[in-house]
């Protein structure tokens, strides 16, 4: 028997031994709602963090026959560089012509929804300038690796996963965006991480008149 019941029912006995009566059985209480399920902790937002730089040379001299560019640098470093056949229309470069290079990269991480890590991914791609315009080119790649967490450190600024060889890995977020990130994630999340990088080169004419 209940112990509850069985100690209920002893009280009533007892009171009427006493001559008392037995009290009025009162209506029971409906049982209490059961509490709604915590909602589960919201997944990440995909991050990306980003960088550009942008770096600046003038022509000092060209050797056509060899592919050979001199170039100096804003800080007034000089070197020479071989160009290779894949950069065309290089007979329109001239010295005093200014050649930009840009380098991108980024790094961008999101959870993924797959059940099981997803194989390494290596996306690459290049551009160069048609006949006849000023000489250029670009070239980048994005590269996509499954990881599994391990641990995330409080402050989300050490992260600890398993790469796809296997291997565990430690590393630290630097970037407050990235830490941000870090703090929602959990032991056993599979997160893609995406690496961006991407070079391109172009030249801007020197102004007419100002050419030395």
């Amino acid at each position: 028997m209940n112990r509850s019941i069985a100690l209920s029912a002893a009280a009533v006995v007892l009171l009427a031994a006493c001559g008392g009566k037995p009290p009025a059985e009162s209506a029971q209480a409906p049982p209490p709602a059961p509490e709604a399920a915590s909602p589960a902790p919201a997944q990440p937002a995909p991050v990306t963090v980003e960088n550009i730089v942008e770096k600046r040379a003038v022509v000092e001299a060209i050797n056509l026959e060899k592919r050979l560019v001199t170039l100096k640098a804003d800080n007034g470093e000089v070197v020479t560089i071989e160009v290779g056949d894949q950069v065309r229309n290089l007979p329109q470069l001239k010295v005093g012509d200014h050649v930009v290079a840009r380098y991108y990269e980024a790094i961008g991480a999101r959870i993924s929804t797959a059940k099981t890590p997803d194989s390494p991914t290596i996306d690459l791609a290049a551009e160069r300038a048609p006949e006849g315009a000023m000489p250029g080119a670009a070239v980048g790649q994005r590269v996509t690796v499954p990881v599994t967490i391990v641990s995330v450190a409080n402050d989300g600024k050490v992260v600890s996963f398993y790469g796809d060889d296997g291997l565990q890995r430690v590393i630290e977020v630097q970037r407050p965006e990235g830490q941000a990130f870090a703090r929602g994630l959990k032991e056993g999340d599979m997160v893609e991480l995406t690496y961006t990088e991407a070079l391109a080169i172009s030249v801007e004419p020197v102004a007419a008149g100002s050419q030395p």
